[in-house]
């Protein structure tokens, strides 16, 4: 497992996982100003605004603005103030 960052993170199952066999991102931490993601599973998602969708097992989530839980799972979300 490893960590991603940046402005914006958007995982999209059938988008740019061609390479990879089960078509599944796996990840410690992902940490951006936005963040949507599918098929995916995590530890900590952090974000100002955050999108979880179908595919996604995520223990937490720790969002300043935004969040949609839009299918998958997720253990815990809570605001949190400033960057989180």
């Amino acid at each position: 497992m490893s960590a991603f960052g940046g402005e914006r993170v958007n995982v999209r199952e059938g988008q740019g996982f061609a390479f990879f066999l089960d078509k599944h991102l796996y990840a410690e931490t992902i940490e951006a100003d936005e963040v949507r993601l599918e098929e995916t599973t995590c530890k900590v998602v952090r974000g100002k605004t955050v999108v979880i969708g179908p595919g996604c097992q995520i223990d937490l989530v720790e969002y300043v603005d935004d969040f949609k839980h839009a299918g998958g799972a997720v253990g815990t979300a809570r605001k949190v103030e400033g960057r989180p």
